[in-house]
């Protein structure tokens, strides 16, 4: 199925941050509305060294969810992301994600845009 010009958007990019300080996460989404985003998706992750130290955990169940080993303070990041349809609209969030990410005490968490070729969905397609 070809896509009718008008429908096409050039220089679509993921925005992703990890976001290891969560209490930065309404901060972030609010400064990326701002700069323009239309929407954004967040997940519950963990990274792999805080995984096993979660699973070290003495009070876990024999079998835990996600939910079990991020109900620690301590464990668990936010995955952020969003999909922008310029190169320039991703530059200004990484430049705002980089702001809010340097006034983190500990590490700060992960910032990278991947190119994308066709997004589909929300009543909308998109191919650059």
């Amino acid at each position: 199925m070809e896509i009718p010009a008008q429908q096409q958007i050039k220089g679509l990019q993921l925005v992703v941050v990890i976001l290891r300080e969560t209490d930065k996460l309404e901060e972030l989404l609010n400064r990326w509305e701002e700069a323009g985003t239309l929407g954004a998706t967040v997940l519950d992750c963990i990274g792999r060294t805080q995984l096993r130290e979660a699973l070290s955990m003495d009070d876990l169940p024999l079998f835990p969810s996600l939910a079990d080993l991020t109900r620690s303070e301590s464990v668990g990041e936010k995955l952020v992301f969003s999909i922008v349809s310029s190169n320039e609209l991703a530059q200004r969030l990484i430049t705002l994600s980089k702001q809010i990410l340097e006034k983190a005490p500990t590490c700060k968490g992960l910032i990278f845009t991947v190119p994308l070729g066709t997004a589909l969905g929300l009543g909308q397609t998109a191919t650059p």
